[in-house]
């Protein structure tokens, strides 16, 4: 009877927790495995917060570790990665969901929240492709000495502290943080710890290219010091470096382009987004149709989001794209550039397109915003007259600078010549005038001569005007020419004609008040827009 009663109390107490041992069984981390590529594997270990990699050739597809069985987050924690020996490639990561790929990401995206203190490559490992390390937070990493081809964009994106490459590597070193041929004339990378703050950064003098990417997201950088003998600015090679302020460009600096990264052929763009704002379907610009070959988030300028105090386009470089020296409406927006100094040689295209679409050859001025322009006196294409971009023969208006003259600052008026019969796009584009940190505001713009032509976003949030008035005759007015404009008065003593239904498009009417009359259709339709969302 007493073994009986045993046993019964030994199954009641077991089926009493069996639920909470099957809870912890379920909630403890455990060992995981999958397969990182053609021939190559992976094994995270939690207890021990590594993940192993072996087998043989490349790591290409994205290793997914199941984050619901590592426990709450932990500050200070992290995973070390070891590589063996077999593995000769680490190229950018895919993920497959059902029948297609998602592209454009780390192998190692998908760890979990840890940052890796340790990646340590085996001497087996040849090449770093691009995008390998993409958007990776890594303490230190290894490299080992039969690694002979780093691409470009091998370390885009990469938050990375110390660079280790073995001594016996015929092909790479590592100097101050930067990796360089063995040369020492090419420089490949640069990444500095994230202590590091408004690093002043010296190239050595042997350096005679810069890759593409090479200090790409390095916001360590307040001023870098360039080689007397460079020859070549690799795409993107300063993109959002987003505290640099000073480049010693110079007119004699022997380089040819300043080009921009593509990023089309890797099947990405920059931070997973494409440029939806005029869609088919947009309210905002439902008259511009979206061309994903002319998007510009697939090309990354050389110093798209540097708030450079000044630049000087080298004689030698004849044309600059849209992406350049942009300065993104985003979280990466910085101050505009101090001054821009367009050398002798200069003669590609200016604010010809709209500031949606990529163009390799015509520099979109009104995404920079420069405060100051200046040209060199030999240039056949343009001039300066009080701080304003003009066509050689002053025919064309391209843009307006806005660093005022002390003339202006009194008299609030601004008067261009009768010369002038083009405005550029966005040629007045936030206009804001400054003297002494404070806005000049209520100034009064005028234009002597008959005007063919006004483009895309010439007028848009111009704060610092109050009326534009046209002496004479206006021909041609544009799509969004005074798109969310804040000009309280436009006067055309002459005719206006060819006035486009867009040219309007999202202003604020309660701020206009005088209007010519040929724009009364499109002032119309705007209430009425108004008023059927509100």
């Amino acid at each position: 009877m007493k073994k009986k009663n045993y046993y019964f109390i030994l199954v009641f107490l077991t089926l009493l927790f069996v639920p909470i041992t099957s809870q912890s069984t379920t909630s403890k981390a455990f060992t995981q495995t999958g397969k990182c590529g053609k021939n190559a594997y992976w094994k995270f270990v939690p207890s021990s917060k590594k993940l192993f990699i072996w087998g043989t050739g490349a790591i290409d597809q994205t290793i997914e570790i199941d984050t619901n069985t590592l426990g709450p987050y932990k500050e200070n924690s992290y995973v070390n990665i070891i590589i063996k020996e077999g593995i000769t490639s680490i190229k950018m990561g895919t993920k497959t969901y059902g029948s297609s790929k998602n592209r454009g990401i780390s192998v190692f995206q998908n760890i979990g929240w840890f940052p890796i203190k340790n990646l340590k490559c085996p001497d087996s490992l040849k090449t770093l492709s691009f995008g390998a390390l993409y958007n990776q937070d890594i303490d230190n990493i290894y490299l080992g000495k039969n690694l002979s081809k780093i691409e470009d964009g091998a370390f885009y994106f990469c938050h990375l502290n110390n660079i280790y490459i073995s001594s016996k590597n015929k092909h790479f070193i590592v100097k101050n943080h930067t990796i360089y041929t063995k040369d020492l004339r090419t420089l490949v990378c640069s990444k500095q710890p994230a202590k590091i703050k408004n690093l002043n950064f010296t190239i050595p003098n042997t350096v005679r290219t810069i890759r593409p990417l090479a200090f790409a997201h390095e916001a360590s950088l307040k001023k870098v010091i360039l080689p007397k003998n460079l020859r070549s600015i690799g795409g993107g090679a300063f993109f959002r470096c987003i505290n640099l302020q000073n480049v010693n460009l110079t007119s004699k600096t022997k380089i040819k382009k300043l080009p921009d990264f593509d990023l089309r052929k890797y099947h990405i763009i920059r931070d997973n987004q494409l440029s939806l704002a005029y869609t088919s379907d947009s309210e905002e610009y439902p008259d511009l149709k979206y061309n994903a070959n002319k998007d510009r988030n697939y090309f990354l300028g050389t110093f798209e989001n540097c708030p450079l105090s000044s630049v000087t386009i080298p004689d030698q470089v004849v044309s600059l794209s849209s992406e350049t020296f942009a300065n993104g409406d985003d979280e990466f927006h910085v101050s505009p550039i101090g001054k821009i100094h367009f050398g002798k040689y200069f003669k590609g295209a200016i604010n010809t397109r709209n500031i949606f679409e990529y163009s390799p050859n015509s520099c979109t001025l009104y995404s920079v915003q420069p405060n100051k322009i200046t040209v060199a006196k030999e240039n056949k294409k343009y001039c300066v007259k009080d701080n304003i971009l003009y066509s050689k023969d002053q025919s064309i208006l391209y843009y307006a600078g806005h660093a005022p003259l002390k003339k202006i600052s009194k008299t609030k008026k601004v008067t261009i010549s009768k010369k002038v019969h083009r405005i550029a796009n966005g040629a007045f584009y936030d206009y804001y005038l400054y003297a002494a940190d404070k806005g000049i505001k209520n100034v009064t713009l005028t234009f002597k001569g008959n005007i063919e032509y006004i483009g895309f976003m010439a007028f848009e949030y111009p704060s610092s005007l109050k009326k534009v008035v046209f002496e004479k005759n206006v021909n041609y007015v544009a799509n969004h020419a005074f798109h969310s404009t804040t000009i309280r008065e436009i006067i055309c003593k002459g005719t206006m004609s060819h006035v486009q239904p867009y040219s309007i498009e999202n202003s604020s009417i309660e701020y206009l008040k005088k209007y010519p009359k040929e724009m009364q259709e499109v002032i119309t339709a705007r209430k009425t827009h108004i008023a059927q969302f509100h």
